[in-house]
């Protein structure tokens, strides 16, 4: 996975908790190691999360910046790239790394969403296939809402005309014995 010297890539590392999570073996490439070249005879696939593509090729260009966290891949790093796809390698791209992609290497592909406004472009949060049944992330987050034996007397205090509510069965605490079986 490309690691970019041009600091606080929040996409790069969510993208790369995510593949960790799901026990993918990452290794990090930054700017040196794209431009020495020889990528296929190390990786199968070079992931780019979303970046500005001119920050991918000139990066951060200052005195007061460490010459080897200077620049980007380079027009050398790009060159590499065009290589490593032609030589089979796969090459993922996300977001505004897209561009880079679409522009700099030959592929037959073209952005229709380039130069939209979010007017003229919407995508919406469901597909339509999946109405009717809550995304996987609301399931997960009500199951985590439900409340534990230490919460469940403040809530149960609680409601709209401020009466006092009995608990429901599944919010009641199960006393705990106060001698386990082994100690008999």
């Amino acid at each position: 996975m490309y690691q970019p010297w041009t600091g606080g890539n929040m996409d790069e590392g969510w993208t790369r908790w995510v593949l960790e999570h799901y026990e993918f073996n990452l290794t990090s490439i930054h700017n040196a190691d794209v431009r020495a070249g020889k990528l296929r005879q190390k990786f199968d696939a070079i992931i780019v999360a979303d970046q500005n593509p001119r920050d991918i090729l000139d990066g951060y260009d200052a005195p007061a910046i460490r010459p080897e966290y200077r620049g980007g891949i380079g027009e050398e790093g790009l060159n590499n790239l065009k290589q490593f796809v032609a030589d089979g390698g796969t090459l993922v791209t996300m977001g505004n790394a897209c561009d880079l992609a679409i522009e700099k290497l030959p592929i037959p592909v073209r952005n229709l969403k380039k130069g939209l406004t979010r007017d003229q472009h919407f995508a919406p949060r469901r597909h339509p296939p999946a109405r009717g049944r809550r995304p996987a992330s609301a399931r997960l987050r009500r199951r985590l809402r439900r409340p534990t034996a230490s919460t469940s007397t403040a809530r149960s205090s609680r409601s709209s005309k401020g009466s006092r509510r009995r608990k429901p069965a599944s919010w009641r605490a199960i006393p705990t014995p106060t001698s386990s079986p082994r100690d008999g």
